[in-house]
């Protein structure tokens, strides 16, 4: 997914054209379909919108410490309990305020993307642009379908 990318221009585009798509689709969800179950069950849309917000911070607060220390920060949690947290957590939000968070929490990822240097894309296995990948365009791809309005 991220072999063709070798420069953090590169890699912001990619991000860049992912969330805008998305932010789209997200805003063209019409309010009374935000608690609805997505495609497989389990989440509803609002649970699975907080989700990505969660893994945004994640993956920002990971790059800024990968990029301080050269070191590939572990998660200090399993993905299936960061996900139960966000699901919990979304329930306590407004749709407002849902959107104004996926909002900064994607510029914030965005601000600690644009700190790192094409260095940072080529060493340790290239986690940097896999981890991005993986929570921004890459992860839009993976819920796209929740947001098709039935």
């Amino acid at each position: 997914m991220t072999d063709d990318i070798d420069t953090v221009a590169v890699l912001l585009a990619r991000s860049d054209e992912g969330w805008a798509s998305f932010r789209k689709a997200v805003h063209a969800l019409p309010q009374d379909e935000w608690d609805l179950e997505v495609t497989g069950g389990g989440w509803s849309r609002r649970k699975m919108l907080n989700h990505i917000r969660v893994w945004h911070e994640l993956t920002a607060s990971r790059l800024a410490t990968f990029r301080e220390s050269g070191v590939v920060p572990p998660l200090d949690e399993e993905d299936d309990s960061i996900n139960a947290r966000a699901a919990a957590d979304a329930d306590l939000r407004s749709r407002e305020l849902i959107l104004s968070d996926l909002d900064r929490s994607y510029a914030h990822l965005r601000a600690e993307i644009g700190q790192l240097n094409d260095q940072h894309l080529t060493v340790a296995d290239r986690w940097a642009p896999n981890v991005i990948a993986g929570n921004t365009f890459g992860h839009y791809d993976d819920h796209r379908r929740d947001l098709e309005v039935e």
